[in-house]
């Protein structure tokens, strides 16, 4: 399951983005199979970008 952000919660940030790229095969596999949603599939910089959000955060 997804984990949304919260201004309110100081490590929200760092749940959310640590969890989509554990779920990363999932979510780019169900992007392939639903065209509607391959608006929001993430490039590899962007997938670098979400790494480092997290390595910064730990």
């Amino acid at each position: 399951m997804l984990i949304s952000d919260s201004k309110v919660r100081w490590n929200s940030s760092y749940n959310m983005f640590k969890r989509l790229i554990e779920l990363r095969k999932p979510f780019e596999a169900i992007q392939r199979s639903e065209r509607i949603l391959s608006k929001y599939s993430l490039s590899e910089s962007e997938w670098q970008f979400v790494r480092s959000v997290v390595n910064f955060l730990e």
